[in-house]
């Protein structure tokens, strides 16, 4: 029988941690890149589990705002590949809004 290995993997996967967290994760990650970031630079910047999942879930049901455009780079062979970027916008809104009509008097 052999003994447990003391030593940590080098891919542990991903962090068990909430939606909004991981939403806020890569939020804070595309700020830091105002060009754009692809699938696969967020996916190994923020470890979210499913990149497409999430950023689809950002986009309906978390309030970011964020935009799709196409670039470009350059392969080994010097070939050009396309490639789809993710730009943050905007942030939900926590604000909430107050009571525009106070109470009607009796």
């Amino acid at each position: 029988m052999t003994e447990p290995s003391n030593t940590q993997p080098l891919h542990i996967g991903p962090l068990n941690d909430s939606r909004r967290a991981q939403a806020t994760r890569v939020a804070d990650y595309l700020d830091t890149r105002p060009d754009g970031a692809t699938r696969s630079e967020i996916e190994h910047a923020c470890d979210p589990g499913s990149v497409t999942k999430l950023l689809s879930e950002m986009r309906r049901g978390l309030g970011y705002v964020i935009a799709k455009r196409r670039g470009a780079e350059l392969t080994k062979a010097g070939t050009r590949r396309r490639t789809m970027l993710y730009v943050l916008v905007s942030r939900p809104d926590d604000r909430t809004q107050g009571n525009l009509f106070g109470e009607v008097p009796r």
